[in-house]
Order: structure tokens, then sequence, then C-alpha cells
């Protein structure tokens, strides 16, 4: 009996499995600042000072609690990868007003989320435990602010043909950064018809030619193309073809686990 009670004593002063807690302020990647140990995968971590986000975490939640500051870092890419939750008491940003990530610098934070959790997710203006997501509670902070871009959308100003690898915007696009993704709006019918005796008829399912493109050199208003066009684009007339921007050097990203194939 008395072993037994000597044992649970044990088992109850020791920390808990699984969380992690911050020390003393500094950057995610020094190991100095955390207790019992460094984050790892799993992991539910407890911000109480101001810890700057500096590579690619592990998956884990986190708790920033008021009076803390996490933060992306502004030195170095960075991506916080997020197990469910991000719950903030105190501050979050990825850049604000005055202090934006510089456009050499990419932040991410990712939800990496499970089949479970994605059915398991409720809804609604009120925290709940189940659902996943960044929760900013009563008296919190959180800003994202990335390098400014002066223009997000343009239009075609020739045809871009099935095949093509360059393509010419009129929007002022040199600040478009190489290596993002843009997107070109479809500019045929949705729906196919063909000629019969007496009118149309119907050909079958809607066709859909938006597609995405990766910009790999841009020169005044040219964009080069990683791989050729499927799909012609109209060039001139009203229905001509929107170009539009869709990455930015701050990005908050959902990624859901594959289910297995048999």
């Amino acid at each position: 009996m008395v072993t037994l009670w000597m044992l649970v004593l044990v088992l109850w002063a020791g920390p808990v499995w699984g969380q992690v807690t911050s020390v003393q302020s500094g950057a995610w990647s020094n190991a100095a600042i955390w207790s019992p140990h460094p984050p790892q995968a799993g992991d539910q971590v407890m911000i109480h000072h101001q810890v700057e986000v500096d590579e690619v975490t592990p998956r884990v939640s986190v708790t920033v609690e008021p009076g803390a500051r996490l933060f992306m870092s502004r030195r170095a890419s960075s991506q916080l990868t997020l197990a469910c939750q991000l719950i903030v008491h105190g501050q979050f940003d990825a850049g604000f007003a005055g202090d934006v990530i510089p456009r050499n610098v990419q932040a991410e934070i990712q939800f990496q989320l499970t089949q479970a959790q994605a059915v398991a997710y409720v809804g609604g203006p009120d925290f709940q435990n189940a659902d996943c997501g960044l929760w900013g509670m009563d008296g919190s902070q959180w800003s994202l602010h990335g390098a400014p871009i002066r223009q997000m959308w343009g239009r075609l100003t020739v045809p871009a043909e099935a095949g093509a690898t360059q393509i010419q915007v009129d929007a002022e696009i040199t600040d478009w950064p190489v290596g993002s993704r843009i997107i070109l709006t479809q500019t045929s019918e949705t729906h196919r018809w063909r000629a019969v005796s007496g009118g149309t008829a119907d050909v079958g399912d809607d066709v859909y030619e938006d597609e995405e493109a990766v910009i790999t050199a841009v020169q005044g208003s040219t964009l080069t193309l990683a791989a050729p066009l499927r799909f012609l684009h109209e060039g001139s007339g009203e229905m001509r073809g929107d170009v539009g921007l869709l990455d930015h050097n701050v990005r908050v990203r959902p990624v859901l686990e594959q289910m297995p194939t048999n």
C-alpha cells in the first residue's frame, strides 16, 4: 500500500508529458528558451514570452498567453506547423503596418489536419475544442502583413494560346515574384453546344478552363511560365482573360492528410 501511494505521488509531481513552455524570450530554434525540451511533433506549446518563429517547426498546437508575443521572423523564411489550433490570448503576427515581412522572406502558417479533425469541425462564433484554426481570444491582437504588391490582377493584352509559355498583361507586374503561382481565367463558353438542323444541341458536361501557372521570369509586361498553357485564353474584347497573382510571401494554408488508397 505504501509503495502504491509513493508511486502516485511521483507520477503526479512529474511534468505533463507533451506540454512545452517557453522560459525566456528568443528564437524558436534556440533550445535554451524551452522547458522541459524543445518542441517536438505532437506537443502542446505554451508561449509566455517573446518568441520568434525562425524555422520550420514540428507539427504542434500553440497557445500564446496574455502578455506574450509569437511572431514570424523578418530575417529568415519560416513555417509555423500546427496540428490543430493556434490560440492567441496575447499577440501573434506575421508582419504589421510599418514592420512587414520583407519581400525576400517567406512566412507560412500551415494547419496540417487529419481526416478525423476535418469531420469533427463544429463551427460557429464560439470557441470549440474540436475546431481547428487560429483563435483570437478576448484582448488578443494578431496581424498578417506581407510585402506590398502594386497590383494583384491584370488582363491579357494579346491572346494566350494553348501551348504558350509567355503572356502579356496590362497591369504593373514587375514586382510579381518569380516562383509565384498565377491564375488565368476561362474565356470560352463553359457549356458546349453543337449545331444541328433547326438549332443547337447540348454536347454534354460543362467545361472548365481556368488554369494555374508558375512564373519563371518577369520582364516589363511579359510573364514567362514554367509550363505551356493547356487552353486558349482570349486577349481582346470584353471577354479577354484575367490574370491574377495567387501567392504572397505571407500565407495561411490548410493541408489535409491524404486518404489511403487500396
